[in-house]
């Protein structure tokens, strides 16, 4: 993960500072208890703003609070980087979930093949790769299932997703966009920190791996 110890260019008075130091016992106390360690710039920005004044902090603006965690507290900006595609920004509280920031990638989505098999135990170690699932809209089915088209598909070179990012601790995030399920065989699970994620269930899981043993 990439470490940015600024968030902005503008300088944080010796006031606002210390505002911020007489508090900061509170302010962190609000993040450790959180069931998240990652945030988009928005949902970090709304937290703030929601609970500056249960900080007594109101008089200090929601941008400053924000470059204050960055740069005197554990919060820390983290910038995932892909060949072919926009970087995307996340903010994290150390420490850091890289299941959760998987995650945070796509909205609704849930961690699926090898990082799955992993969280489900039938894995011992975590995958270089973290592979999410972000389901396509519904769509009418074609056609009818036949032998000929199985043999085919499974014949040719299996597909792989091209939207991937990567992180400084070499970390890979591949986000696959998969067929609509309604998030069949999908359901909640504790991560190795006791955070809670969504990843598809065993029996899933199993077929999953078993149709796509690339990933």
């Amino acid at each position: 993960m990439v470490y940015i110890p600024s968030v902005t260019s503008e300088p944080i008075s010796p006031r606002r500072r210390a505002q911020f130091a007489a508090h900061q016992t509170e302010v962190e106390a609000f993040f450790a208890d959180a069931r998240r360690s990652v945030y988009s710039y928005t949902s970090l920005e709304e937290a703030i703003r929601q609970n500056r004044a249960n900080w007594h902090l109101t008089t200090v603006s929601v941008s400053d609070l924000l470059e204050l965690l960055v740069q005197d507290s554990r919060l820390r900006v983290v910038e995932l980087t892909s060949e072919s595609y926009a970087s995307v920004r996340r903010y994290g509280w150390d420490p850091l979930s890289p299941f959760e920031l998987a995650l945070s990638l796509k909205p609704n989505s849930y961690l699926s093949y090898g990082t799955a098999a992993y969280l489900r135990g039938l894995l011992r170690e975590v995958p270089a790769t973290f592979h999410l699932n972000k389901e396509q809209s519904p769509k009418a089915r074609l056609g009818s299932l036949t032998q000929q088209g199985l043999d085919r598909a499974f014949s040719s070179r299996p597909r792989q997703s091209n939207l991937v990012f990567s992180d400084q601790d070499g970390h890979r995030f591949a986000v696959i966009s998969g067929k609509f399920t309604n998030h069949l065989g999908v359901g909640a699970i504790k991560g190795p920190a006791g955070e809670k994620l969504y990843a598809t269930k065993v029996e899933r899981t199993l077929v999953d791996i078993a149709v796509r043993p690339i990933y």
